[in-house]
């Protein structure tokens, strides 16, 4: 996926309500709601695995809140 698909996909989304769950050392969990232009809404959890103070690893799971 080139970047400017990523940059298109992530402008027709807004981002509600962002929150830091946990973060220490090793793992960072957020929980965010998204909100499409076609109106469809979700829930979203993003684990992020660090390694050496960086993102090493990024999982999401999302939930539709339709």
């Amino acid at each position: 996926m080139s970047v400017d698909m990523v940059a298109s996909i992530m402008g027709n989304e807004i981002i509600q309500n962002r929150r830091c769950i946990y973060e220490n050392d090793k793992i960072l969990v957020i929980h965010q709601f998204n909100k499409f232009v076609s109106g469809d809404k979700e829930a979203l959890m993003i684990t992020i695995l660090k390694k050496d103070g960086l993102m090493w690893r990024v999982e999401t799971g999302a939930t539709s809140i339709n």
